[in-house]
């Protein structure tokens, strides 16, 4: 072989590497993930939106629960779908 050109063993040890990498860093970011939305519904923080308010006459509170519910999906979403294996 020419010098500078790899050998495809050592492609598929690259390929391999990366692969482990990403899986890696995308359990990670799920990790991640996880933890800000368990703060983020934590019972502390949770109270500052209950109360009289409503927007549409929907209470504040059923959109912030629902919005951080539907955050946390399109977040893990967006992590799992970005590993190509």
């Amino acid at each position: 072989p020419k010098i500078g050109i790899p050998t495809p063993a050592i492609q598929c040890r690259s390929v391999a590497g990366e692969s482990v990498r990403r899986s890696i860093l995308a359990r990670k970011r799920l990790t991640a993930v996880f933890l800000v939305g368990l703060v983020l519904l934590y019972s502390p923080l949770i109270a500052l939106f209950e109360g009289p308010v409503t927007f549409f006459g929907i209470p504040v509170l059923y959109f912030y629960l629902f919005g951080v519910w539907a955050a946390v999906i399109a977040s893990a979403a967006l992590v799992v779908g970005g590993v190509k294996e």
